[in-house]
């Protein structure tokens, strides 16, 4: 993935680290923002049911993207952030539209404001 440079609202696969910082999963993510063309803060995508403790998700389907898609209904997890580095990405399936990028952000900011 070196040729590739991260935008905010590209949906990557990568190597997703467990609470515990033993294990990965290979998940997809969505980047928030670049930190430096080799660290990027990124939020994890489940495509699991959404549960009734989790308000703070947003669905996502392949009709929010600009380029690429993931092939079914999604949910981005605002309060699953983590950084991580362009090493542990294994490829990229597309972009989200502005609009789409707008709302996650906003609902990350919230949630870092205690607004939600």
């Amino acid at each position: 993935m070196e040729s590739i440079k991260l935008v905010s609202g590209q949906v990557v696969f990568c190597y997703y680290p467990f609470t515990s910082q033993t294990k990965s999963k290979h998940r997809p993510a969505f980047v928030v923002v670049n930190l430096n063309n080799d660290d990027f803060i990124a939020c994890k995508i489940s495509s699991q049911p959404v549960g009734a403790s989790e308000k703070h998700t947003i669905l996502i389907d392949d009709s929010d993207f600009e380029s690429g898609g993931l092939g079914r209904q999604s949910k981005v997890v605002p309060t699953s952030i983590f950084t991580i580095t362009k090493k542990v990405i294994t490829s990229s399936v597309g972009v989200l539209k502005e609009e789409k990028r707008n709302e996650i952000i906003e609902r990350i900011k919230d949630i870092l404001d205690g607004k939600v």
